[in-house]
């Protein structure tokens, strides 16, 4: 049965001319815009001869207005001149006090004419309403959602479907090349998100998760791996019944998974999806870039989608981020706990957090730390069961260790494990540093290009000393130190004593 977008949806070879809209009609377009409050920002479309389609370059910076209304001042600085679009910004509430989306049917680059027509069921299935053909040949459906909805553009190779929410922009007509198919408002939904949830479960692109997904990780990997779950044993041959053949039990001879995010989830995790809503600034929201790039790739996203999902960033470039994304290895996507450390945890709101906070609840339980109400025989018994060996012994190694006239290599060849030879220079001139602080205290300063290992060779390097004793700080002012440890007077110089 033909979907009813399949009318709507032309060959190339039908369009012959686009219409070219004037400055005037641009104009008020964003003034209608702006009336019921959706921000817009002028856009140049043209044809790239290299991809053999049209491109779109957006010529003011607009994540400023995800979240707040564009003003009449701002709209009326911008240049309409040397235009010929106008794109909106979706993510702020409308004065309607709805949100404006879109489900975007794009069939450029190497969509399949079986995905193509899948996705054209998958149209049918929203409600009647505004239609528009992009310059591409692709459509726009406009739905107004009471509630918010964020970008999913996860399914895009399976169906050519994505959906356009927050932040992004849609470029609507009358821009170039950009037609109303037909006479209908745009309809209003309660929540756009689940409607298109849904009818990608309805065809099968959405798929619940399985029995082994939702496992555990270690036993995933367990039967993903060729172990037998009830005797440990691995089998490199089956019997006619896939059995393990030293049990007679059945076990799984999958393929490893290639990364933690897939086994655990079928779409790009929520905390991904989030941090491309924020700005992503310093080491951290570098190394955030690459690990989104690398998840998304995972979920065969192109890299061309990948980049212009970076476009929302203040310092977007267009080179260093194709350069970013090319370099992402979707083999080594970053754990919870990394991206945890890096700031951009969900926490309550990551479907996992909770379990992971339990397993380290327990853990830190069973392995406590040393408290002040603790006697003397309960340390020596920790410390000795922390270490494997009693107090004794341990004091004789110590001893040893001190009189020892290779120290330095001893410890070098402990570093090594870690850090490579070629910092022997660096690892020798802070450990030498550090030793001072109980001697004559040393100030050391290591300058060189970023990324060349300065501070990781350094924190490996002051493992060797007692932690009580090491402070890091990342940046501050000249009396931070001081001030922190010092004792707070007032102005005629008395101690200030804490209520």
């Amino acid at each position: 049965m033909m979907s009813p977008f399949e009318a709507f949806y032309p060959s190339k070879n039908s369009v012959s001319s686009k219409h070219v809209p004037t400055e005037g009609e641009l104009k008020a377009f964003a003034g209608n815009c702006y009336d019921i409050g959706i921000p817009c920002i002028p856009v140049k479309i043209y044809w790239d001869n290299k991809k053999q389609r049209y491109e779109k370059k957006f010529l003011d910076k607009w994540s400023v207005w995800q979240t707040r209304a564009q003003t009449e001042e701002e709209l009326r600085a911008f240049s309409w001149q040397d235009v010929n679009g106008v794109a909106l910004v979706f993510g702020s509430k409308a004065k309607n006090d709805l949100y404006l989306t879109a489900i975007d049917y794009d069939v450029k680059g190497n969509l399949s004419e079986e995905n193509k027509k899948k996705g054209l069921e998958i149209l049918a299935e929203f409600p009647k309403t505004c239609v528009e053909q992009t310059v591409n040949l692709g459509l726009h459906l406009l739905f107004w959602s009471v509630k918010p909805a964020k970008n999913i553009n996860s399914h895009h190779a399976q169906t050519g479907i994505e959906l356009l929410g927050s932040p992004h922009l849609c470029i609507r007509a009358p821009s170039y090349g950009y037609t109303t198919l037909n006479n209908y408002d745009i309809a209003i939904v309660e929540d756009i998100e689940q409607l298109y949830l849904h009818a990608m479960k309805k065809h099968g692109i959405i798929k619940e998760q399985t029995h082994l997904q939702q496992q555990p990780q270690a036993e995933y990997q367990r039967l993903h791996s060729g172990q037998c779950i009830q005797c440990n044993s691995f089998t490199s041959t089956l019997n006619q019944e896939n059995l393990c053949n030293t049990c007679n039990q059945q076990y799984s001879t999958q393929p490893q998974p290639q990364s933690v995010s897939q086994t655990k989830f079928n779409e790009p995790r929520p905390c991904i999806q989030a941090a491309l809503q924020r700005q992503l600034t310093g080491s951290s929201g570098h190394q955030m870039r690459l690990c989104i790039a690398a998840e998304l790739k995972l979920y065969n996203f192109t890299e061309e989608e990948i980049i212009e999902l970076f476009t929302t960033q203040r310092d977007f470039n267009y080179e260093k981020s194709k350069n970013q994304v090319k370099s992402a290895d979707p083999t080594k996507t970053l754990t919870c706990k990394t991206i945890k450390n890096l700031g951009y945890c969900l926490h309550e709101k990551c479907p996992t957090y909770t379990q992971n906070q339990n397993k380290e609840n327990n853990n830190n339980t069973t392995n406590k730390d040393i408290t002040k109400d603790e006697t003397l025989d309960d340390k020596i018994k920790q410390f000795q069961e922390k270490y494997g060996k009693p107090l004794q012994q341990l004091e004789t190694d110590l001893h040893t260790l001190s009189v020892n006239p290779n120290i330095e290599n001893f410890i070098l060849d402990k570093i090594h494990k870690n850090v490579s030879n070629h910092d022997d220079h660096i690892i020798k001139i802070v450990l030498y540093t550090a030793i001072s602080a109980y001697l004559s205290p040393l100030n050391l300063a290591l300058k060189c290009e970023s990324g060349s290992g300065k501070t990781y060779s350094t924190i490996q390097t002051l493992k060797f000393l007692p932690p009580e004793d090491i402070q890091y700080v990342g940046s501050q002012s000249p009396k931070v130190i001081s001030h922190e440890n010092g004792l707070l007077l007032d102005k005629n110089g008395e101690p200030i004593l804490e209520a």
